[in-house]
């Protein structure tokens, strides 16, 4: 516990200690004496906890449930019933086992003191609720309130790092992607090495290089039916469709993927300027694989 805690802890005991000596010197029976004795006894405790705190945590809230019941069944007070009120509101939200413990003794005390007069016990019950509820309700309310924004804050922050990551990773893939194509472009001795070295990366079933005299629409195709990817592609001399045919059709989903195969297929203008004619009145089709 903290310091400003502990000072909390020990006011109370000692008002409640000298609550009980009260009621023990007011006494006349034998058991006012006793009352006396385990009250200063509680106090003594409550003092040597406050300047030695013991390590475990159970031991401070043993202290008052065993104490403060037993010092109200000696009592014999039914008015006494009330001493365990502020232990269960001060311990509700830092031991709600000792508070429970300590509201079922209180329960069990009010039962027995004030068993015969009715009027008295259910107003008492009630109170003894009343002060579990009391304790609890505004620190639980604002601690799930934190922690709910806190949660939220959380969440928010791990989504846009989420984000930041995704994008990250993928320009990472994609920046990769692009200096692979670009050295093997490089060290591609003819168009054939390279899309040779481009079906083997990618895993490609085969890849067709069609020429054409003119293309309308320069936007790529996907063949789901098919797995095949088509390519329009700008020559010096003419235009091109290259054809990438996938090993599987799922694979047209993969972003990546597709504008990795855009891209090499737009260097295949690095390679060739054109088709002869020959391509064009025999339907030659250029195959890879």
């Amino acid at each position: 516990m903290k310091k400003s805690t502990q000072d909390i802890f020990l006011g109370v005991r000692l008002l409640v200690a000298i609550y009980f000596i009260l009621v023990g010197f007011f006494s006349d029976n034998e058991l006012g004496k006793v009352l006396i004795f385990s009250s200063a006894v509680y106090l003594c405790i409550s003092v040597l906890y406050y300047f030695y705190p013991p390590k475990r945590e159970v031991l401070k809230s043993l202290l008052d449930i065993v104490f403060v019941p037993g010092l109200i069944l000696i009592s014999g007070s039914a008015v006494s019933v009330y001493s365990a009120v502020p232990f269960i509101v001060l311990y509700i939200n830092r031991s709600y086992k000792a508070s429970i413990v300590m509201l079922i003794a209180a329960v069990a005390l009010t039962f027995y003191h004030m068993h015969t007069t009715p009027q008295d016990m259910f107003p008492t019950l009630i109170l003894l609720m009343t002060s579990l509820i009391s304790g609890l309700a505004p620190d639980l309310t604002e601690t799930i309130s934190k922690k709910r924004a806190s949660m939220l804050k959380l969440k928010r922050s791990y989504n846009t790092l989420l984000k930041d990551f995704s994008r990250w990773e993928r320009d990472r893939r994609e920046l990769q992607v692009n200096r692979f194509l670009v050295e093997l472009a490089l060290k591609s001795e003819d168009l054939a090495s390279f899309m040779y070295g481009v079906r083997e990366s990618f895993d490609l079933r085969h890849i067709y290089i069609l020429p054409k005299r003119k293309v309308e629409d320069m936007s790529y195709s996907k063949d789901y039916e098919n797995g095949a990817l088509s390519v329009p592609v700008k020559l010096e001399e003419g235009f091109a469709v290259v054809v990438f045919e996938l090993e599987d059709p799922f694979h047209l989903k993969d972003e990546l993927l597709v504008k990795s195969l855009v891209q090499a297929a737009s260097m295949v203008s690095l390679f060739i300027s054109g088709f002869s004619e020959e391509y064009y009145t025999k339907f030659k089709v250029f195959k890879i694989g």
